[in-house]
């Protein structure tokens, strides 16, 4: 397969909020996203929401510029 676009030529950042923040989060789209921080693809994780407040305290230090919701 290709190489991936360098990140200075990948265009505006896209902004993405995580619904729910249980098992798939944690395994699958958690991760992915900061394998996107730490290939410095352009985004930014804008909020997060869960039901359960102890999920958005444990993911939040991740993104700390994302708004938090409960509901």
């Amino acid at each position: 397969p290709p190489e991936p676009a360098a990140p200075e030529t990948r265009g505006t950042a896209a902004k993405y909020a995580a619904l729910g923040l249980g098992g798939i989060a944690e395994s699958s789209h958690i991760p992915a996203l900061r394998l996107l921080q730490d290939q410095d693809w352009p985004f930014e994780v804008s909020a997060l929401c869960d039901a359960r407040e102890e999920r958005l305290r444990l993911f939040q230090p991740l993104f700390p510029s994302a708004a938090l919701y409960t509901s």
